[in-house]
């Protein structure tokens, strides 16, 4: 039973049909691979600007997204009823994780430390020498910093 030529060239066609699919098939895969990729530098660097990951662990976010998203068979978690792909559930948990670092304000608007006049050092003392020599007097009258010193005299406060 010997093959006859037709046979042979459509073998080879059929072999060359498949190394094309072959290499399709993985040039897709690693173009998929790589949006994923971006995908998940993008993901690591918004937690980062968002203080819910520490910079130090950008590339451990991005290396964990990347296994758990190259898989052909997606991993699922579940929890009660809902399940889901492994990755969706580490995203989720560190988009609702707790800040780092909580940039909100919370100051109370009309509290704190704040000074009685608004007047500048041109207004309040118009000799910088006298300054001077009122809070050396006032640091060494009450054992405190000069700077204190200088802002109690600023203030009035300096009773020299």
């Amino acid at each position: 039973m010997e093959k006859t030529e037709t046979e042979k060239q459509l073998e080879a066609e059929n072999t060359a049909l498949k190394q094309q699919l072959s290499a399709h098939q993985a040039e897709k895969s690693a173009q998929a691979a790589k949006v994923a990729h971006d995908a998940n530098v993008a993901f690591a660097e918004s937690l980062i600007n968002e203080a819910r990951l520490a910079p130090a662990g950008q590339a451990v976010m991005v290396a964990l997204l990347d296994a758990l998203s190259g898989k052909e068979q997606a991993l699922t978690f579940s929890e009660g009823s809902k399940t889901q792909p492994l990755v969706d559930a580490v995203k989720s948990l560190f988009t609702s994780a707790t800040p780092l670092v909580d940039f909100s304000q919370r100051a109370v608007p009309g509290r704190g430390n704040t000074p009685q006049n608004s007047l500048t050092f041109s207004e309040r003392a118009s000799d910088p020498d006298a300054l001077h020599q009122q809070a050396m007097a006032l640091k060494t009258r009450e054992s405190i910093p000069y700077e204190a010193a200088v802002k109690r005299c600023l203030s009035g406060e300096s009773y020299v």
